[in-house]
């Protein structure tokens, strides 16, 4: 009888390692699924189509010629070759923090940024009990 529980209770810590292991490689899959898709650019229903983006600039990689752009849903890699930019001279006036509306359109599965456009933020510029504030 000893050695039939102590088999048992092997048998009993095998299944739980597994369904321990199970759930830490579907919580792993899922948190590389959920990161893979916030960085996939919205599917534009039809192809050429050009869609608008507002968000802060969180990487800006100028021998790639691209940007990353993060809103409130996600993240979109642009490609920015073909560009017109509005409030910089070129991608290499664009830093990690900007707010920009980007114009761009869809094509193969990549994002091509149209048009890029420095977005003005606004900031407090008066001690007084009435706020002014001045567009930077």
């Amino acid at each position: 009888m000893n050695m039939k529980t102590e088999l048992h209770r092997e048998m009993k810590s095998q299944k739980i390692t597994g369904v321990l292991i199970a759930a830490l490689l579907f919580c792993a899959s899922f948190a590389i699924a959920s990161s893979v898709f916030a960085l996939t650019p919205p599917v534009s229903k039809k192809p050429g189509k050009t869609e608008t983006l507002t968000g802060k600039v969180s990487e800006a990689n100028i021998d790639a010629q691209t940007i990353v752009v993060m809103s409130k849903n996600a993240g979109v890699t642009l490609e920015t070759t073909s560009a017109k930019f509005k409030g910089y001279q070129t991608i290499r006036g664009i830093k990690v923090g900007d707010k920009v509306m980007v114009t761009y359109e869809i094509k193969e599965g990549k994002a091509y940024a149209k048009v890029i456009t420095k977005r003005k933020s606004v900031t407090k510029t008066s001690n007084s009990k009435f706020l002014s504030f001045k567009r930077t």
